[in-house]
Parts: structure tokens; sequence; C-alpha cells
């Protein structure tokens, strides 16, 4: 009986040192896992790193376009009222235009008017003045 009871210790102890080895073999078998879930960790977080980055580079593109598009709509909107005062003035130069024809056309006629007048004016004294030196002989 002390041979099979020693048999029997020999085979847990072999039974012992199998399962040493394999917690050995598990224990390095972990470690090598929880480094390289670390290392994904750390690629993780600079990933994320980066995305945070480019997602701040591109909410400044994005906001620069937008700058870029208000004042581009500004320009367009500034141009449209240029355009309406252009053609205000020169609807105004328009008016001013046919007002200046008008005052033309009255300044020639009083200009004619004048010179009428002047004509009569002349006719008058001439004839005043024959009068006058008929009268004298």
């Amino acid at each position: 009986q002390a041979e099979a009871s020693s048999e029997s210790h020999s085979k847990l102890n072999l039974e012992i040192a199998n399962l040493n080895g394999s917690i050995s073999d598990l224990t390095v078998d972990n470690y090598s896992l929880s480094k390289q879930i670390a290392n994904l960790q750390i690629s993780a977080a600079e990933f994320a790193a980066d995305v945070v980055a480019e997602r701040a580079h591109m909410r400044e593109e994005l906001d620069a376009v937008s700058e870029e598009e208000e004042r581009m709509v500004k320009e367009i909107v500034e141009g449209e009222e240029a355009k309406k005062q252009i053609l205000s003035l020169s609807a105004e130069l328009e008016v001013a235009r046919s007002l200046l024809e008008e005052k033309e056309l009255q300044l020639a006629d009083l200009l004619n008017q004048r010179q009428l007048a002047e004509f009569q004016s002349q006719q008058v004294f001439e004839s005043d003045l024959s009068r006058q030196l008929a009268g004298s002989v």
C-alpha cells in the first residue's frame, strides 16, 4: 500500500508540476496579453488624440470657409446695393438732364425775347429820333 500511495503521490506531484507549468504558461500568456492590451490602449489614446486634433483643424477650416462665405455674401449684398444706388442715381441724372434741357429751352426763349425786345426798342428809338429830326427841320 505504501508503494501505491507513493505512486499516487508521485502522480499527484507530476500533475501538480504540470499544473504549475500550465499556470506559469498562463501567467506568461496573461502578461503578454496585458502588454498587448496596454499597447492597444496607448494606440487608441493616440488615435483619439489625432482624431480630436483633426476635428479641431477641420473646425478651423470650416470656420474660415464660413467667414469667407459670409464675406462673399456681404460683398454680393453690397454690390446689389451699389447697383440700386447707381440705378437710382442714373434715374436722378436723367431727371436732372431733362430739367436742364427744359431750362436751356427756357433760356433760349428768353434770349430770343430779349433780342426781340432790344430790336423793338431800337426800332422805337430810331422812329422817335427820325420824328424828332423831322420835326426840328
